[in-house]
């Protein structure tokens, strides 16, 4: 076991951080979804219908990412993809 005490503080957050995501994602794999897809969801749940750029700003995560995340909740039945009347280009996650 390494010497936790003289590991610099970032690090012992990240690998906390690390170990309750881990944690989170044993929990949820019966319903399909990730740490990264509860939060997805709480987000959407708050704020209602959005795009997946939007998303991942607030999310602070990269568009890709949140892409991804969003495709595996769709997968699953947690979100849907609406066009936007406005702009027929851009789609939004409910």
């Amino acid at each position: 076991m390494p010497d936790l005490e003289q590991w610099p503080t970032g690090r012992l957050l990240t690998t906390a951080a690390r170990l309750v995501e881990h944690a989170w994602n044993e929990r949820l794999v019966n319903l399909g979804v990730t740490h990264a897809g509860v939060i997805a969801l709480g987000v959407l749940e708050g704020q209602g219908p959005m795009t997946q750029a939007s998303l991942a700003q607030i999310v602070r995560v990269q568009a890709q990412t949140m892409g991804k995340t969003l495709s595996r909740l769709e997968t699953r039945g947690h979100v849907s993809r609406t066009r936007n009347d406005l702009d027929r280009r851009s789609i939004w996650f409910q």
